[in-house]
């Protein structure tokens, strides 16, 4: 029953980060808003030669191909006062890819979503005791691993962002069709690397904040029930 138990509790606080870790992503890139904001900022009407309602039309339609509200980029935008598609073949097929990755994500923040209630309806209707505590106290041990690791990694890509964003490119993609030519690509020049930056510590930002929270939430708990359990074993 203990094992059990344990167990259980364990899934529980993992797949509740999983959830909380790509619900923070799908906030920070899809936030129209905040794009926009970026684009000013960059200067990216400038660099591209389009105007601020260009610029912002075309990052819109690119995130309704990401999530699957439109089925290609065939896009034609005006640059410099002329019309062009604004993606080359290469910039279309990294896309596909990009696509890819956001839908494998969404499945398995979905899955976790889903495996995270059913698991939280046996938990509470199993009737275990002291739940509260062993829950409590699988958050902190789980939780207090993950923010070691999350930590760690939040000071590498603050410290070496450049290798950092080579690197995930390195893990997550089987070819080359990121590396594109900031001469002739639209696409890299509208997403220059500073957007990447400060995307990835907004994501960080999102999820850090109530993972933090909730971790030493649930160290209070947990030494408060503990002292509850050792205070009735005395009496």
């Amino acid at each position: 029953m203990k094992t059990a138990r344990e167990i259980l509790a364990v899934l529980i606080s993992l797949c509740f980060l999983i959830v909380l870790f790509f619900t923070a992503l799908q906030i920070s890139i899809f936030d129209r808003p905040y794009v926009y904001r970026e684009m000013r900022k960059y200067e990216i009407p400038r660099v591209l030669s389009m105007s601020e309602e260009g610029v912002d039309s075309l990052f819109d339609e690119t995130l309704k191909y990401l999530s699957d509200d439109r089925d290609d980029l065939v896009i034609e935008v005006e640059v410099a006062g002329q019309k062009r598609e604004a993606f080359d073949t290469r910039e279309k097929l990294h896309m596909v890819d990009v696509k890819e990755l956001f839908r494998k994500g969404f499945i398995i923040r979905n899955t976790a979503a889903g495996l995270l209630a059913v698991l939280f309806l046996v938990w509470l209707l199993a009737r275990f005791p002291k739940r509260l505590q062993s829950l409590s106290r699988a958050c902190v041990l789980t939780w207090g691993i993950v923010l070691l690791v999350f930590t760690v990694l939040v000071i590498y890509v603050i410290g070496h962002f450049d290798t950092a964003f080579i690197q995930f490119h390195e893990i997550f993609f089987d070819n080359d069709l990121w590396l594109l030519d900031p001469d002739v690509s639209l696409m890299i020049n509208m997403l220059p690397e500073e957007f990447f930056f400060d995307t990835a510590m907004r994501i960080g930002l999102i999820f850090g904040i109530p993972f933090v929270l909730l971790f030493f939430g649930s160290l209070v708990v947990w030494r408060k029930s503990a002292r509850h359990t050792r205070a009735e074993v005395r009496g």
